[in-house]
């Protein structure tokens, strides 16, 4: 499986607060930094293109509507 590199560092933070809420904007700040001025749907996107890749183990990540995610192992 290869990732893109934004796909990367989601997984990475889920993985690092796994069974933890990472919040939206938490999300937004460290994986695309404070300055970050795009449309905030983008971790939407590359949530769904990581889920994608990781196949069967997709249901791990958990959405909380319009708050947060949270990887469940």
């Amino acid at each position: 499986m290869v990732l893109a590199p934004k796909e990367y560092e989601i997984l990475k933070l889920l993985i690092e607060n796994k069974g933890k809420l990472v919040s939206r904007e938490s999300l937004l700040t460290k994986v695309w930094g404070y300055d970050f001025d795009g449309n905030d749907r983008a971790e939407d996107n590359h949530v769904k293109k990581l889920r994608k890749a990781l196949g069967g183990a997709s249901g791990q990540i958990k959405t909380v509507i319009k708050r947060s995610y949270r990887l469940e192992v």
